[in-house]
C-alpha cells in the first residue's frame, strides 16, 4: 500500500498519475489541489492520453542526489523515477537554471541527518507549486 503524502492541500498516492478537469482517466480517487488548480485531480494508474513530443521528463526529485535519494527512498519500493514530470523543453531548462538542483542541495544537507520520505516529498510538492509546474503533473515513470 502506498502511503499518502500531502502538503499544501494537494494529496498524491504515489506512484500515481493525476489528470486535471477534462481529461479522461478511471479515477481511483478525487484530490483537490489549492489556488490555480481549481478543479479536482483524478488519481488513475495511465498517464492522459495525447502527444507530448516536445516534453522531456522532468525528475521531481533532482538526478543529480540519486545517492541521497536512494537512501531517503529506503525500504519504500518507490525511486525517483516513479516521479517525473513531462515539461516542454525550454520549462524545463529555466527550472534548472533557476536553481531547482540548488534547492534539493540545501534541502537535503540541512540537518544532521536525511530528511524523511515524507518531508522529502513535501519538499517536492512546495517545489512544484513554487516553480508552478502543477499544471503539467501527471507524474509519469522515467523508465
Amino acid at each position: 500500500m502506498f502511503k499518502e503524502w500531502i502538503h499544501r492541500g494537494i494529496s498524491i498516492q504515489g506512484p500515481t498519475y493525476l489528470t486535471g478537469p477534462g481529461e479522461t482517466a478511471e479515477p481511483e480517487g478525487t484530490f483537490e489541489g489549492p489556488g490555480e488548480v481549481d478543479g479536482s485531480f483524478k488519481q488513475c494508474t495511465e498517464p492522459p492520453l495525447g502527444p507530448r513530443t516536445d516534453y522531456v521528463k522532468h525528475h521531481a526529485f533532482a538526478q543529480e542526489f540519486n545517492v541521497e535519494f536512494d537512501e531517503i527512498f529506503k525500504d519504500s519500493g518507490e525511486s525517483i523515477h516513479d516521479y517525473t514530470i513531462p515539461l516542454p523543453e525550454g520549462l524545463h531548462f529555466e527550472v534548472h537554471s533557476q536553481g531547482w538542483n540548488a534547492e534539493w542541495l540545501d534541502f537535503i544537507h540541512e540537518g544532521e541527518s536525511y530528511p524523511t520520505l515524507e518531508q522529502t516529498k513535501d519538499h517536492a510538492v512546495m517545489m512544484i507549486f513554487e516553480y508552478n509546474l502543477q499544471d503539467y503533473l501527471p507524474f509519469v515513470k522515467y523508465r
